[in-house]
């Protein structure tokens, strides 16, 4: 892998196509340097938003509980987990508050150890199943809430480490809307979905960085 144009691959996609240049920059599919995985972001736009707009960028695992919001779906019985959207594609200025919920429940999901995969096809009961396992004596509003504090700490951790939000961006393809399909002709404004996702985090959007506010009601030290 370290020889021949092996050693030009070997960074990944975008240090590839700075070392073949030519245009090259253009076919580099990656967020922030990590490469894309399969799913184009345009079928959906709390995907694309995700890849963005998390800590880690590019990640496979992590907008299901986003996505299920976004298709108009409940992730469990509580109200906290309920959904407003009025539907995948539009009413773009609307969807901060969901994205934000369902990252939450995703976080507090996968710092449990749970199957990300198993909530595609289910409606995990996560709080539920953490009461009897830790003994905590919680309800969905403070699940939410650790789902965010850990979220803000991975955040808080890019803005120490100088990341902003302008060093994730998707490649300027995906600004281009498809011809074919149930997406086809629907421009995705990701940028506007990542804004409003950070305001209803808390975040400044235009640095990352958590409001003073936001810290506080999360517990966070600063």
């Amino acid at each position: 892998m370290g020889e021949g144009f092996g050693a030009v691959l070997a960074d990944g996609c975008r240090r590839a196509a700075e070392r073949i240049g030519r245009g090259s920059e253009e076919f580099a599919m990656h967020v922030g340097g990590r490469e894309l995985p399969l799913h184009d972001p345009r079928f959906g736009p709390a995907r694309g938003t995700f890849y963005t707009a998390d800590a880690t960028p590019a990640q496979h695992c992590g907008p299901q509980g986003m996505g299920i919001l976004d298709h108009g779906k409940a992730l469990g019985n509580d109200p906290l987990l309920q959904s407003n959207s009025a539907g995948v594609f539009g009413d773009y200025d609307a969807k901060g508050d969901i994205y934000a919920r369902g990252a939450a429940y995703w976080q507090l999901m996968s710092s449990a150890g749970l199957c990300s995969l198993f909530s595609t096809f289910d409606r995990i009961p996560v709080v539920e199943l953490l009461r009897p396992v830790t003994g905590w004596d919680i309800d969905w509003s403070e699940g939410l809430t650790i789902g965010r504090r850990i979220l803000t700490w991975r955040q808080a951790f890019n803005v120490r480490e100088g990341l902003t939000p302008d060093d994730y961006r998707l490649p300027r393809r995906f600004s281009e809307a498809l011809n074919t399909g149930p997406a086809a002709g629907q421009e995705v404004p990701f940028e506007l979905l990542r804004r409003n996702y950070f305001l209803a985090m808390g975040w400044d959007p235009s640095t990352g960085e958590p409001y003073p506010e936001t810290l506080a009601s999360l517990g966070i030290e600063t």
